[in-house]
């Protein structure tokens, strides 16, 4: 029914952003369109109930920075049971999956178990899942909520059924886990186990870049953050040299090939752009051309919300319609801009579900070239893909030693021709080739 996760393109809905109301029935009216534009999973950041602790002293400096005094920071979890009533009922929540299973697409959530809110609703019965110093103070982690103590066995049950609730009585199926890395793999161990007894394609996305995670089946993919940053700089700069430093770093580390998303922005890197979005710093030719380059690089592309429809509006965590308001712009959409942009993405999803060559897993390979052009071969089976992209502001010919002759452009902001035995690239200011050689 769903397609595999090694051609699929994943996309992170936070519902607070994506429709002025903020609710799954906004969020399920854009499920038809998402499917359109070829994506296969919808990602949503943190549904659970928000802590409403308006205490300030236990609001994070991010919170604080954000100046929208909303006290329901969406990683701050009181209740792991209930939905947020900010985004609707539980019967909406249901009705969102559904809708999108039957446009076949996945849908996965956020777990949020490395801390929760300060008044959750489980800390007075169970004052034991908390982590204390010596002399019983609770331990706050990294952004001074109270920390969960997995030497509790007890936690470990209660978040298993947690787990476990969102996939068999929900029908979500997969994770993103934030902050996977602070919490032993050993429970995630478990906690997928159990999971995958239910559902066995469940999916499970680690935000970390620890390359262990990876290790026996325990999650299908990690994070990138600094890949993610290194394209940014790239287009700054107009040179991909980091750009391949970092890219080949990963490859090294991890276990399995393309085991990581590839991301230009998300909800943390669009949180702290605040009134200054990557739409607005490069411009709409830069972003397409990290899009692209994001896209059809290894790894599981994953699209935030608002890029279809140039989006330059800004996004905060910590915002809802009753404190800030901040939300997609959608007007961009009936724009050329940003019907050139859905365009594109539809464009970059078709290429890779139809081309083994171009999926998560497939073979990579850069090839050296001009500093301002990233270019990377990818192979499977007999087929084999030329992705050669332009980080800087100018005009580039540029030449790169590749054996085999062009059999047809795939996609195109610049021209290729056979030039002896190298390939001549004449490539548009943040402009791209993908080619299939024969």
């Amino acid at each position: 029914m769903y397609r595999n996760l090694d051609q699929s393109v994943l996309y992170q809905m936070f519902l607070r952003t994506m429709t002025p109301e903020g609710t799954f029935k906004g969020a399920e009216r854009m499920l038809p369109n998402l499917a359109s534009l070829g994506f296969d999973i919808v990602y949503l950041c943190p549904i659970a109930q928000a802590d409403p602790d308006e205490d300030q002293t236990r609001w994070s400096s991010r919170q604080h920075k954000a100046k929208t005094f909303n006290p329901k920071n969406p990683y701050r979890i009181s209740d792991y049971f209930a939905i947020d009533t900010d985004y609707g009922t539980l019967d909406d929540c249901i009705s969102f999956v559904n809708k999108a299973h039957e446009l076949g697409m996945r849908v996965m959530v956020d777990l949020v178990y490395y801390h929760c809110g300060p008044k959750a609703v489980f800390i007075e019965e169970h004052p034991e899942f908390l982590k204390y110093d010596k002399d019983g103070k609770v331990i706050d982690g990294e952004w001074h909520f109270p920390q969960l103590n997995f030497d509790c066995e007890g936690l470990r049950e209660y978040l298993y059924s947690n787990m476990l609730w969102y996939i068999r009585d929900l029908d979500f199926d997969g994770f993103r886990c934030d902050v996977a890395t602070g919490i032993p793999l050993d429970f995630w161990r478990e906690g997928v186990r159990r999971c995958r007894e239910i559902k066995p394609d469940l999916i499970m996305l680690s935000e970390g870049e620890n390359a262990s995670f990876l290790l026996d089946n325990v999650f299908d993919l990690n994070y990138e953050f600094s890949f993610g940053h290194k394209l940014l700089d790239s287009l700054k700069s107009g040179d991909v040299t980091e750009l391949r430093a970092r890219w080949e770093a990963t490859e090294a580390k991890n276990p399995r090939t393309g085991a990581v998303v590839r991301f230009f922005d998300q909800h943390d890197f669009a949180n702290e752009s605040y009134d200054i979005r990557y739409e607005t710093l490069v411009g709409g030719a830069a972003v397409e051309a990290a899009l692209t380059f994001a896209g059809l690089c290894d790894g599981v592309p994953f699209i935030y919300n608002g890029y279809e429809a140039c989006d330059r509006a800004r996004h905060s965590i910590f915002s809802d319609r009753n404190h800030g308001r901040h939300c997609i712009d959608w007007s961009g959409a009936l724009t050329d801009a940003g019907r050139k942009r859905s365009a594109l993405l539809r464009r970059l999803a078709d290429l890779r579900h139809d081309n083994p060559a171009l999926g998560a897993s497939a073979a990579t390979k850069w090839l050296d070239c001009d500093k301002r052009v990233a270019v990377i071969e990818r192979t499977a089976g007999d087929q084999r893909v030329i992705v050669a992209v332009n980080f800087s502001a100018e005009p580039v010919s540029a030449v790169i030693e590749c054996s085999g002759e062009p059999m047809r452009e795939l996609l195109s902001r610049g021209t290729s021709r056979r030039k002896g035995d190298s390939l001549l690239l004449e490539l548009d200011p943040r402009g791209f080739v993908v080619i299939e050689m024969k």
